[in-house]
């Protein structure tokens, strides 16, 4: 019988597959910065799909640690490049410095969730449960 645990790895080796082949399909598209950014959307949906891969093979704490920041930076991404995209896509000018004022909020963000637990930013607690049939790690935003 198929196990809860497999049945999330298949959906999630076939997210990769899919990330990957839309990734492929927008970069055919003719060059233009509404494409870069649609470019940048499915780059960290992908990331948030290899994340949540690592994260289902992972055991040990770190790989599952490094794992959940992977999603959360992908997670980060996907929303500041979506933004741009839809003002983008709906003709709204954007000023060049809000534009850099998100784009640094962004990497702002990306650092702190790179530091993990010793900013305690994104993560208040962070517990490791190792007693279960796949070890996981549960988080306190």
């Amino acid at each position: 019988m198929i196990t809860l645990h497999q049945i999330f790895c298949i959906i999630s080796a076939i997210g990769l597959i899919f990330g990957m082949a839309i990734l492929y399909i927008v970069s055919q598209y003719k060059e233009s910065k509404n494409q870069k950014r649609m470019m940048l959307i499915c780059s960290a949906s992908l990331v948030i799909n290899v994340g949540n891969y690592f994260s289902l093979f992972s055991t040990e704490y770190e790989a599952l640690l490094q794992a959940n920041q992977l999603k959360t930076a992908g997670h980060i991404c996907v929303m500041i490049s979506f933004i741009l995209f839809m003002a983008g896509f709906c003709e709204i000018r954007i000023s060049r410095l809000f534009k850099t004022a998100l784009v640094s909020f962004d990497f702002l963000c990306l650092w702190f969730c790179v530091m993990g637990e010793r900013s305690q930013l994104f993560y208040k607690n962070v517990w490791y449960v190792a007693n279960a049939e796949h070890p996981y790690i549960e988080v306190t935003p």
